[in-house]
């Protein structure tokens, strides 16, 4: 049996932690109150680093980005993060990673499992009437994606598959 406080990914804090707002100049003031200093600023996006010591916080204030989308939904909050590890990924091809990015402010523009059934609530129905709101133990998912521009060659990353297995400790059904 796994003990209680094993570290199997590597965690060793975070990298930074990204906040959004719908309001302008509502996260900015309450970083300084903190005690985070403003220490960048992106070149071409309305994007900003604090720092206080090793502590990284993102206010991304970028329009029509997954942050503003994400922002818009939840109101002021963390939107995004990433994990300081101790071998610096600990991901293997075929890992599944799941994220709490929006695809799109309009209902249509959802692409997620989690986006189209509204975080579970209102399940899909697949090919063989079975309804779904959630991945359960045993299915199998297949991603293929590519990207074109018009005049240029389109750009694929091929297929991959997998089975959603039961979490590690789980007993099986």
């Amino acid at each position: 049996m796994t003990a209680l406080f094993d570290n199997p990914m590597g965690l060793m804090g975070f990298e930074f932690v990204e906040f959004a707002s719908p309001i302008s100049n509502v996260l900015e003031p309450m970083m300084e109150k903190l005690g985070f200093t403003l220490v960048a600023k992106h070149r071409s996006k309305d994007v900003v680093l604090y720092r206080q010591g090793d502590i990284n916080f993102i206010v991304n204030r970028e329009p029509n980005s997954p942050a503003a989308y994400f922002a818009a939904e939840h109101g002021p909050s963390a939107c995004g993060l990433a994990f300081r590890v101790k071998d610096g990924c600990n991901l293997n091809p075929g890992d599944l990673l799941g994220t709490g990015t929006l695809s799109g402010p309009k209902p249509e523009q959802a692409a997620s499992l989690m986006e189209l059934t509204s975080n579970g609530k209102q399940p899909i129905t697949l090919s063989n009437g079975e309804e779904r709101g959630f991945l359960n133990d045993g299915d199998s998912i297949i991603l293929r994606g590519y990207c074109q521009r018009a005049g240029q060659r389109r750009v694929g990353f091929g297929e991959c598959r997998g089975t959603v297995l039961p979490a590690r400790g789980s007993r099986a059904a």
